[in-house]
């Protein structure tokens, strides 16, 4: 999906003048068009690669590596898909679901045990993927990943690897996972935005129950989301406005529901006093832009 990416990239870098130039505009919405286009043509035929080798999104020889590598690649790819799924129609762009969700469904058979909570890298991955997958109507799907991902930041303690770890730290960070051995403080994602994600999927999609018995583990991980106060700048390297909101299990929150409740107080502050994305070509703009920079998670699809 190269030359999709790619596209996609290039439409994220419109995104500072889309709300401004009605030219620039239809130029992300063409280079949109063209990437879900390509990835309509790509889903078919990952399907029918995977049909036939199910190993297709293992790369190298190092069992190490892809223990942190492979979930990286796996919740991006799903995320990528439901996104598709759920926005190319939007623009007029033909789009098959069937085939979509059969392909989300073969790669859920065929690598039963990597969805890991490994990073926090994962968090617009996971929000994008809960988000679309939930527009859609794919709960059996969206349960299973969540389930996996879930159970895993349990079992790391809430101690996902920070976002852009460096690959000798990583295999290190992955080999102290697989031994039961102290996770480096340098190494873990403190505050956690996939821990975050986490929380806000849960009770947007009927999952507390199945959480909240697990909270007391994770006591005093603390959690955070960034909301910008603009989304025009979402795909710049460094974002100077808006605000980090930090929250502390066992301090602030007990519940999935008293995450809830801070998160609705914080939306509806960002409503009233920030620029969100206007239309659904700066939805999806913000959304690629958070795929490519994977230091931010693109809160503004809660008005999808």
């Amino acid at each position: 999906m190269k030359q999709a990416k790619v596209l996609g990239v290039f439409a994220a870098f419109l995104l500072p003048q889309a709300h401004l130039d009605k030219t620039a505009a239809a130029a992300a919405r063409a280079l949109l068009v063209r990437k879900f286009q390509w990835e309509g043509v790509l889903i078919g035929q990952t399907l029918q690669d995977l049909t036939k080798d199910d190993r297709l999104f293992l790369r190298g020889q190092s069992a190490v590596a892809e223990y942190f590598y492979l979930p990286l690649r796996l919740t991006k790819f799903i995320a990528v898909v439901a996104h598709a799924t759920a926005f190319a129609p939007k623009l007029g762009v033909a789009f098959d679901p069937l085939q979509a969700r059969a392909l989300i469904g073969k790669i859920l058979e065929a690598y039963p045990n990597a969805f890991r909570s490994v990073s926090d890298q994962q968090a617009p991955y996971l929000y994008v993927w809960c988000n679309s997958a939930r527009a859609l109507g794919w709960t059996v799907e969206l349960e299973a990943v969540f389930g996996c991902m879930f159970s895993d930041l349990v079992a790391a303690q809430g101690r996902p690897a920070r976002e852009g770890l460096e690959p000798r730290v990583a295999c290190e960070y992955a080999l102290a996972r697989g031994a039961n051995l102290p996770l480096k403080p340098g190494w873990v994602a403190n505050p956690s935005a996939l821990l975050a994600v986490a929380l806000l999927a849960a009770g947007e999609n009927g999952l507390a129950d199945a959480v909240d018995p697990y909270l007391e583990l994770l006591d005093h991980r603390r959690l955070n989301l960034y909301f910008p106060s603009d989304y025009s700048h979402f795909a710049q390297d460094r974002m100077e406005e808006g605000i980090n909101r930090t929250h502390e299990i066992g301090h602030d929150i007990w519940k999935t529901d008293d995450f809830m409740q801070l998160f609705r107080e914080h939306w509806r502050r960002h409503e009233e006093i920030d620029r969100l994305p206007a239309n659904d070509v700066e939805q999806s703009l913000a959304i690629q832009a958070a795929l490519a920079f994977t230091d931010r998670v693109p809160l503004g699809l809660q008005r999808a």
